[in-house]
């Protein structure tokens, strides 16, 4: 999926929406953009909101729990990889 210059505008014109606190019609007329598009942007920012990234916490183990595992990944329900 593309994520260029114009994604990035759409998604900058969502946020703008969002804290103006105006509604749709009001805030499109006052952009000069169609409320088709600025439905289009919230459609992709939500969608771009869902991936996000978490936190993770590194820690060294004294000994790889098995032979040739240098890399556990345990998951926040107690879930190890």
């Amino acid at each position: 999926m593309k994520f260029g210059r114009e994604a990035k505008v759409g998604i900058g014109v969502a946020a703008a929406y969002r804290a103006s606190g105006q509604t749709r019609a009001e805030f499109c007329r006052k952009q000069g953009i169609p409320v088709t598009t600025l439905d289009y942007y919230l459609r992709r920012d939500a969608h771009h909101s869902q991936q996000k990234l978490v936190p993770v916490r590194v820690v060294q183990e004294a000994a790889p729990t098995k032979p040739g595992s240098g890399f556990t990944l345990v998951l926040t329900n107690g879930l190890r990889l």
